[in-house]
């Protein structure tokens, strides 16, 4: 199941405009090669915050209203774009977020947050190979501080088109950004599982439960992994975790069918 990435679409794009007040600029030029801090103390900066406020509060038309007049005020704000096509996505109107998506990139190709939200958007919209492209290239901009979340991101998006060699290829790259990476450690337990390398994934759920607590993906994941081991007290453990702790996920409803008498 894919989930919406908008919501951290949001915390990434108010990551990435907070980030540049204290003045460190990150390289980047808009097409009228102002750099991004000439925005922060203009209407439309001040629009774009509000726009993403009103959208983490869940109101919608608000949010649209001040997107909508941050570029009026600023038509070549690539931030701008990048935030309107994550509320029309929310919206669920595709096209349009497809091409506000496009024009932040050709605004400002040198952001790799951008083109990381946009890669997530194709990865979500069945541009799978096109989206792992975009990730890709953000990864590789030398001056992304976080490499391990496009890179975990395109994990994912190989793990939905059955590229499982792929997607350990880009998990293991974020781990080495940053072993401590929860998301790429739950895409190699994944992985592991869909390889039958179940001792590899063991020592990664270890690794993951050292962080974090069980999802019911890593909980379904422990049980098909104990199960296919042989340990049968291992396997009814995670079951009944799943069973407690998610009853309603559709891990829990799989669990169900897999025990079920035939």
């Amino acid at each position: 199941m894919r989930c919406s990435p908008v919501v951290l679409f949001l915390i990434s794009l108010m990551a990435a405009t907070g980030c540049q007040v204290g003045g460190q600029s990150s390289g980047s030029r808009f097409a009228n090669e102002q750099p991004f801090e000439s925005y922060i103390d203009s209407p439309a900066y001040k629009n774009v915050q509000l726009g993403i406020e009103y959208m983490n509060r869940g109101d919608l038309g608000v949010a649209l209203e001040k997107l909508k007049k941050a570029l009026v005020q600023s038509p070549e704000f690539a931030l701008a774009h990048n935030t309107i096509a994550a509320l029309y996505e929310k919206m669920g109107e595709s096209e349009l977020a497809k091409q506000h998506y496009e024009r932040s990139i050709r605004l400002d190709s040198n952001d790799p947050k951008l083109r990381n939200n946009y890669g997530q958007f194709l990865c979500q919209h069945g541009s799978e190979l096109e989206g792992i492209r975009q990730l890709d290239i953000a990864a590789k901009n030398p001056l992304y501080k976080t490499p391990y979340l496009p890179l975990t991101n395109a994990g994912r998006c190989a793990l939905w088109i059955d590229q499982g060699t792929m997607a350990e290829d880009y998990f293991l790259q974020a781990l080495e950004k940053n072993p401590k990476w929860v998301p790429a450690l739950s895409g190699m337990i994944q992985v592991s599982l869909n390889q039958s390398k179940y001792l590899q994934g063991k020592d990664y759920i270890q690794r993951y439960t050292a962080l974090a607590k069980h999802s019911a993906a890593t909980l379904w994941a422990g049980y098909q992994i104990e199960k296919n081991m042989g340990d049968k007290e291992a396997s009814t453990n995670y079951a009944v975790r799943l069973k407690s702790r998610f009853p309603n996920s559709k891990e829990t409803r799989l669990l169900l069918r897999d025990i079920a008498p035939k």
